[in-house]
């Protein structure tokens, strides 16, 4: 292989590798949520956890929403758009999920209402210890 050829050989692994590095910068990009962690404990006799008390009630903590949905009941479900990833604001009036970003709307229980979004939200196990 003669200097020439090899130079033009360099240039074009280069120019390629370029081309990759910057399409893959313009993939759609995190917002920095991440999946939760699988086992988190909440007290419910903290003050910050009141709201967990009665039916209806409601916290987000580690961008899960948990819910209590009466008769000793309670649901985990992720906080997060499925579109784009933005946080979801949940409304107890409605049962429902909304996303600030492009207006998804999703059940209480995370099924997609309304898109842009296609895919349901995630839902957690909730388990229950003690008299809680």
């Amino acid at each position: 292989m003669q200097k020439k050829d090899f130079m033009k050989f360099v240039i074009t692994v280069v120019a390629i590798g370029s081309l990759i590095a910057c399409l893959e910068s313009c993939k759609k990009s995190s917002s920095g949520f991440s999946d939760p962690s699988e086992n988190f404990t909440i007290n419910l006799e903290a003050p910050a956890n009141a709201a967990l008390l009665n039916p209806g009630g409601f916290i987000v903590i580690n961008e899960v929403v948990i819910i209590n949905l009466g008769n000793g009941t309670y649901a985990a479900i992720s906080d997060v758009c499925t579109y784009d990833d933005c946080a979801l604001n949940y409304s107890s009036s409605t049962t429902q999920y909304t996303c600030p970003c492009h207006g998804c709307k999703y059940s209480q229980g995370g099924v997609v209402i309304s898109g842009p979004a296609t895919t349901n939200l995630k839902i957690y196990v909730v388990t229950q210890n003690l008299n809680i």
